[in-house]
């Protein structure tokens, strides 16, 4: 449904969802509250499978399209180079990160949570230069041509509107299932 409202936003006369930082950061937040905040939220944090999620990154290798684009002369700097570079790094540390995460292998968990730091971190990065480069945003700083604004149309419109929401989504459920066995951890120390 989600998919289809993100299609959706682009056609005349039908506003499904926000655009811009707000539709990313909207069903992030309440996501966010709904697997931090409720019973079943913490069920689900508790049970998670890390290898599978971190692997699900490896999709941020299409970051590399914003450079494309750039080249292309349809998207401006530094929006281009931040996403597409940091969404390339991100992908190619997903692959080691997610094997030593699957195998428990010595190191596994520092090396996730400095990968999904970083993962996060490329979000935030490219929502900021994606927000501050938008022809006739209030916030606008970079004024390079062309601007932001072929992220919106489709095909592009679903990495803003879907997949970055998902995938900065899956980074929150990993933060929340380190902390929660850094305490399962403290916890059955301090009862031995």
């Amino acid at each position: 449904i989600w998919f289809a409202m993100t299609a959706a936003t682009r056609v005349p006369g039908i506003a499904a969802l926000p655009d811009g930082a707000l539709g990313i950061l909207l069903p992030v937040l309440i996501g966010s509250v709904m697997l931090a905040a409720t019973r079943a939220g913490r069920t689900i944090v508790a049970e998670l499978s890390l290898a599978p999620l971190i692997a699900l990154h490896v999709a941020r290798f299409a970051g590399g399209g914003f450079l494309l684009l750039h080249e292309a002369g349809r998207l401006s700097n530094p929006f281009a180079a931040y996403a597409g570079w940091g969404d390339i790094l991100a992908a190619g540390l997903a692959i080691p990160t997610a094997v030593f995460a699957a195998r428990r292998l010595r190191g596994w968990l520092p090396l996730t949570l400095i990968w999904n730091i970083v993962g996060f971190a490329d979000f935030c990065s490219a929502i900021f230069f994606a927000t501050t480069s938008q022809p006739g945003s209030p916030l606008r700083l970079f004024h390079e041509p062309p601007g932001t604004a072929v992220i919106m149309d489709l095909p592009w419109r679903f990495i803003p509107g879907f997949y970055v929401p998902v995938l900065l989504l899956i980074h929150v459920a990993i933060f929340l299932h380190l902390r929660h066995l850094v305490r399962s951890r403290r916890s059955a120390e301090s009862s031995q």
